[in-house]
């Protein structure tokens, strides 16, 4: 899994590919977990990730949804009681996204969060439904994976052009 931050760091920015690829990866991660969260939280944890789901829905700067969704995903894992989860967790979790946002501040900008999403997830963990929990997470994680490889894809094809007149 180490040789996933390898790949990504092989270009700047990144391939478009790999990238979607990887967070292709992470959403299934993440909607596993939200599964599990949905059907085994207590009631105190799905306090605190109603809390993080309502800071999530506003519009707030990418390093800050970013740092929220990293939040949402290790709430939901721990919430999992999931010992194999928590370590594939730790074993995938990356700082690309944080990086390229550190290297390239204009490449990423600011995602309009779809607060229905957000609505729906915090629903389904409250309802215990973790079916709703994990399909709101796969749509979720489908706009922020389009958002990002949009934006590496504009600055890739910006770099070429610039290049080419050069």
């Amino acid at each position: 899994l180490d040789i996933v931050e390898h790949l990504i760091n092989l270009e700047d920015p990144p391939d478009p590919v790999i990238v979607d690829q990887t967070l292709e990866v992470l959403s299934g991660l993440f909607s596993m977990a939200a599964r599990l969260c949905a059907e085994r939280a207590s009631d105190s944890q799905r306090a605190v990730i109603r809390e993080v789901l309502a800071q999530a829905k506003k519009q707030v700067p990418n390093a800050e949804r970013i740092t929220l969704m990293h939040r949402l995903v290790d709430l939901f894992v721990e919430a999992s009681g999931n010992m194999v989860l928590k370590l594939v967790r730790r074993g995938v979790k990356t700082d690309f996204i944080e990086q390229l946002e550190e290297r390239h501040p204009h490449l990423m900008p600011p995602l309009r969060p779809n607060e229905a999403i957000y609505d729906r997830l915090g629903e389904a963990i409250d309802a215990k439904d973790g079916a709703a929990a994990s399909d709101a997470v796969i749509e979720l994680t489908r706009e922020l994976r389009g958002h990002a490889v949009a934006a590496i894809t504009n600055e890739r094809e910006r770099l070429s052009l610039q290049r080419m007149s050069s």
